[in-house]
C-alpha cells in the first residue's frame, strides 16, 4: 500500500502563508503541517490548527528567521536585532567554528518545541526551516529533543536531486543534504525512533509546478512517503522575509487542482499524516 503525508512547512511564518496551508488541507492534498514558533504569525496559525483539528502539526525548528523562544544571551553569534540572522551558511560557520555551543541550540529548539505544545497542539513530527537539523551535530540533538518531549516523527529529507540540479551550487548543496540524510535515517532506525520510508519535495523545492507534482505522484511505490511543499498567499508580510517572487501561490494552486485529486484516486494513493501512522 502506499501511503502519503503531504506536509505545509513554515506554518506561522506569515499570515497568508497560513491561510493557503488550512485552505490546501481543506481543498486539496494537505494532510500536515510543520509550524515555526519565532515569527509573528504563530498565534494566528495555532488558531487554524485548532479550528481544523485533523490538521496534523509539526515544529519547524528555526535558527535563520524570527525571535528566538529562549531567552539566552549565549545565542548571541547567530542573533541580531533580536531575530536570528537569515543565513543558512552563517549558522553552519557559527555551529562548526563553536561560537554558538550546541546545548545552547539544544536549548532553543527545546524552548520552540515547548511552545507549540503549550499553546494546546499536539507534536507528532520534527523537521526545520532550510533543514539546518540535518547538520550532523545538531541532527543528533534532534533525536534527543524527540525522546525528551514524546515526539515520534522526524523528517529525513534524503531524495537524491537529479544531474540537471547539479548545474547550480545549490543544487550541489541539496545532493549533499541528500547524502547525509541516506546516514541520518540508519540512526533514526538505531535510536528505535520514526520516520517515513520515503521523502520528496528536494528536486524540486521552491517551485514546485503542477507537472513536477503529478510526476512525483506518478513515481510513489508502496511504503509510507513525506512530500514537502511551501504553499501560501503572498502578502506584505512575506515580502520583508523574502526579497525574490514567492512560489507559494502556484504551490498551492498545484496542490489544490482537480487534477491532482483524481490521480491519487486513480493511483489508490493512501493520503495519512503522522498521527495517524502511529495507530497503524
Amino acid at each position: 500500500m502506499t501511503k502519503l503525508i503531504v506536509n505545509a512547512d513554515d506554518f506561522g511564518l506569515t499570515k497568508g502563508i497560513n491561510r493557503g496551508v488550512a485552505d490546501g488541507f481543506k481543498n486539496g492534498i494537505i494532510t500536515s503541517a510543520s509550524l515555526i514558533a519565532t515569527m509573528p504569525a504563530f498565534q494566528h496559525a495555532v488558531g487554524l490548527a485548532k479550528e481544523n483539528p485533523d490538521l496534523d502539526i509539526g515544529v519547524h525548528l528555526s535558527l535563520t528567521v524570527g525571535k528566538p523562544c529562549s531567552k539566552n544571551d549565549r545565542l548571541s553569534p547567530i542573533v541580531e536585532g533580536g531575530e536570528f540572522i537569515r543565513s543558512y551558511v552563517h549558522v553552519i560557520r557559527s555551529i562548526y567554528a563553536n561560537r554558538v555551543h550546541i546545548e545552547d541550540i539544544k536549548d532553543e529548539m527545546s524552548a520552540q518545541i515547548r511552545k507549540v505544545q503549550e499553546a494546546g497542539l499536539r507534536v507528532s513530527h520534527l523537521d526545520s526551516h532550510q533543514h539546518v537539523h540535518m547538520l550532523p551535530r545538531v541532527f543528533k540533538l534532534m533525536l534527543t529533543l524527540m525522546q525528551e518531549h514524546q515526539v515520534p516523527f522526524v523528517r529525513v529529507p534524503d531524495e537524491l536531486v537529479g544531474a540537471r540540479q547539479l548545474l547550480t551550487i545549490r543544487g550541489w548543496g541539496l545532493l549533499v543534504l541528500g547524502l547525509i540524510g541516506k546516514v541520518s535515517r540508519r540512526r533514526v532506525v538505531r535510536a528505535k525512533l520514526s520516520t517515513t520510508d520515503h521523502f520528496w519535495g528536494l528536486s524540486c523545492s521552491e517551485a514546485m509546478s503542477l507537472h513536477d507534482l503529478t510526476h512525483i505522484l506518478r513515481s510513489l511505490r508502496p511504503g509510507t512517503h513525506e512530500l514537502m511543499c511551501h504553499p501560501g498567499y503572498n502578502d506584505g508580510a512575506l515580502g520583508l522575509i523574502y526579497d525574490r517572487p514567492s512560489f507559494r501561490e502556484e504551490e498551492l494552486a498545484a496542490f489544490t487542482d482537480d487534477k491532482v485529486l483524481e490521480l491519487v484516486r486513480q493511483r489508490d494513493i493512501r493520503l495519512t499524516n503522522h498521527r495517524a501512522l502511529l495507530n497503524q
